[in-house]
């Protein structure tokens, strides 16, 4: 895996954590200023669940990601409840997504303990910060941190992506 696809990866993971977990509800009357980092760049592909609404309100955290990453392109695929069955029928043509929402923690433990899942430990601090050990467990196969939550469900994001498997 390069560097660039890691830091896109820890970059989306932890923006989508962070942004839905600590933005769901709240209102801004004004635009956020960010830094821009045009250091990151590239491509990255993220099959979830949200369709019709959700999936729009998710195309906003897209956005406010891409004003500080504006050279990193999300590919978002909504897949509704389907998740399982999209990335069983991804992993076995070989092209899975970068990242999914994971909705089944049993699923978790299945697709790492297979080799399909990459260990977000990059992530650990930040996920130490804002989630109670007990939020983080539910994303962790053997010890390793697989997922994180994005808020308190039992819904979880992983990467999928066989060149983070092979490369890490």
């Amino acid at each position: 895996m390069t560097r660039t696809r890691i830091a896109i990866v820890a970059a989306v993971a932890v923006a989508t954590a962070l942004l839905v977990a600590g933005l769901a509800g709240a209102r801004t009357s004004s635009p956020a200023t960010a830094h821009q980092n045009l250091a990151v760049s590239g491509s990255i592909s993220f099959d979830g669940i949200w369709t019709a609404a959700e999936a729009t309100a998710f195309g906003k955290v897209i956005a406010a990601f891409n004003k500080v990453y504006p050279n990193v392109h999300v590919k978002y695929k909504p897949v509704g409840n389907n998740v399982p069955t999209v990335l069983a029928t991804a992993i076995a043509g070989g092209h899975p997504p970068d990242m999914a929402d994971i909705a089944q923690p049993g699923l978790i433990k299945q697709l790492a303990q297979q080799g399909h899942l990459k260990p977000i430990s990059y992530a650990s601090s930040t996920l130490a910060k804002n989630f109670a050990p007990a939020w983080q467990k539910l994303g962790q196969v053997n010890g390793k941190q697989y997922a994180s939550s994005r808020r308190p469900t039992s819904r979880r994001t992983g990467t999928t992506s066989p060149t983070s498997r092979t490369q890490a």
